[in-house]
């Protein structure tokens, strides 16, 4: 997933220059996550959030594990999050620093948490 067109194009140019023909690349849009390709085993976020995104934690499926950095401009804390049978664990691995996470559940434009 990728917000910005000219970096989703540039991916996708690396990606084939590398070899990788396995790797769905899309455009994101106010949703977060890609819902049409759940239930994952993984997902891997690059941008922080203000909190845990209810939406990404129901793309898990059962096992599955979210990883991603939850806080705000001023600094995150990186955080595991396992999605199991009995329900879900969060384990916090460190502060860290992100830029902010764009969408429902995340940040507006001008870095403000956006309305659920």
């Amino acid at each position: 997933m990728e917000l910005i067109p000219t970096l989703a194009k540039r991916a996708s140019v690396v990606l084939a220059e590398f070899g990788y023909s396995n790797i769905s690349l899309h455009l994101a849009g106010e949703d977060l996550g890609w819902s049409q390709g759940a239930l994952y085993d993984a997902i891997v976020v690059a941008a922080a959030a203000p909190r845990v995104p209810a939406s990404l934690v129901d793309q898990l499926g059962e096992g599955g594990r979210l990883v991603l950095p939850v806080g705000g401009p001023e600094g995150q804390d990186l955080l595991v999050v396992d999605k199991t049978a009995g329900g879900v664990t969060v384990t916090r691995k460190g502060g860290c620093g992100f830029v902010p996470l764009i969408g429902k559940e995340a940040f507006d434009d001008a870095g403000h948490q956006a309305s659920r």
